[in-house]
């Protein structure tokens, strides 16, 4: 598998999450129930924000070339940090402040 065709795949893994979220929320919105809605909005939020955070921290992780030096530094640990704290305040949004959408959340994840 090249490198291309990593990036391919995940992308149209990405295209598809967003896809079935907007599906998802259009139908519940359509349906009448918002809360529902904005509950799997959150999750869906919260699991597109891991999936390009995990994609980056791979693409980090692979093997470097020989006289490269080491592409860790103090944006990606801020970005891992904010990525978190984000995630974090969806869940925490998610949970609180819609406590019977629960189950519409989990979905978005």
């Amino acid at each position: 598998m090249t490198a291309a065709t990593g990036n391919w795949r995940e992308a149209g893994l990405l295209r598809l999450a967003t896809l079935l979220w907007l599906l998802g929320a259009s139908g519940l919105c359509a349906l009448g129930r918002f809360h529902s809605a904005l509950a799997l909005t959150l999750g869906a939020a919260v699991a597109i924000v891991s999936a390009l955070w995990l994609s980056d921290l791979v693409g980090r992780l692979q093997a470097p070339r020989a006289g490269t030096i080491s592409r860790f530094d103090w944006k990606f640990g801020l970005r891992a940090v904010l990525r978190y704290a984000v995630i974090a305040l969806a869940v925490y949004a998610a949970v609180r402040g819609l406590p019977a959408e629960v189950p519409w959340t989990l979905a978005g994840l």
